[in-house]
């Protein structure tokens, strides 16, 4: 491989490492964002939802249960339904 050929992929490599760092900062950042106006959007509806929510880590979750109650909480309230979190909307960022 000539000299020019290898210092260009290797430039080429960092370029492309640092645009993919900063495209994962952005999702991440995204991701937690929406994350947070669900969560408040849902407390406002359903309070004991969020609790166990964040409770998940120190008890077991019923996923079947918060599921059940998140579709109901979205059903009697399509305002929470606006704030997806899916990566569609994320990468529209």
């Amino acid at each position: 491989m000539e000299p020019l050929t290898a210092g260009a992929i290797a430039i080429g490599t960092v370029i492309a490492t640092k645009a993919l760092e900063k495209t994962g900062e952005k999702v991440g950042e995204t991701l937690w964002d929406k994350t947070g106006q669900f969560l408040v959007t849902l407390n406002k509806h359903s309070p004991h939802t969020v609790v166990a929510i964040e409770k998940a880590p120190e008890q077991p979750l019923d996923y079947g249960k918060a599921v059940i109650e998140v579709e109901s909480a979205a059903k009697a309230n399509p305002e929470s339904t606006n704030e997806p979190i899916c990566g569609r909307e994320i990468s529209k960022s």
